[in-house]
């Protein structure tokens, strides 16, 4: 239970820092919604590897799991990315911002399961 209130935490940091760098970049800097949106993806999920490996499953860094989290985390962020631009596109470009908050919790919950079970494994 300890793992998922600090994988929570670390959700609520990483989706801040997701919906706050494309909002700049998209209000402030003039970027492309596509752009920005995958620009912070890519800036969450830096933060998103250094917490959880240093507090929320509390794993020393080994080649093996490196490489699990890391084909993990890009599977999930190439889903969300694609998800949400379908979505967009398809329903309501308006919209942009709550399909975000849509796949980002629906891939927050699918990370702490694979985590878990299949990345995390050699700390258990």
């Amino acid at each position: 239970m300890q793992k998922l209130f600090l994988f929570l935490i670390s959700g609520c940091m990483v989706y801040g820092i997701n919906i706050w760098c494309t909002y700049f970049q998209v209000q402030v800097l003039w970027f492309s919604e596509s752009f920005s949106y995958f620009t912070s993806l890519v800036l969450s999920m830096l933060f998103g590897l250094f917490f959880s490996f240093r507090y929320t499953f509390k794993t020393k860094i080994s080649k093996s799991v490196l490489k699990k989290y890391l084909l993990a985390l890009i599977s999930l962020t190439i889903f969300n990315y694609i998800s949400v631009t379908i979505l967009t596109t398809l329903i309501s470009p308006d919209l942009f911002y709550a399909f975000i908050l849509i796949m980002t919790t629906i891939i927050f919950f699918l990370k702490f399961f694979v985590y878990d079970r299949f990345v995390f494994t050699s700390s258990k």
